[in-house]
């Protein structure tokens, strides 16, 4: 399930755990690995990203983010890490 605090909302949310998970698409929120040079655009969305990271934080959450192209490259490697989480 999603998990909205304040106004934002989280892609996904582990009760158990207190876990947040956000996968960010690598256009849209700037993978650094990717684009050097950022638009308009995508500065609103990575100051938007370092707010819920301070958010969340802030209330008690921990944060895991994964970029997309590391699913599409590798998701073996993600589903491995996040399954390792979850235990």
């Amino acid at each position: 399930p999603q998990k909205v605090l304040k106004t934002k909302i989280y892609d996904y949310y582990i009760p158990s755990k207190n876990i947040l998970i956000e996968v960010d698409g690598d256009y849209f929120h700037a993978n650094p690995e990717q684009y050097t040079k950022r638009s308009r655009m995508q500065e609103r969305v990575v100051k938007n990203d370092k707010y819920k990271d301070r958010l969340a934080e802030g209330m008690g959450y921990t944060l895991y983010r994964v970029w997309e192209s590391d699913l599409k490259k590798d998701y073996e490697v993600q589903k491995k890490r996040f399954t390792r989480l979850l235990k």
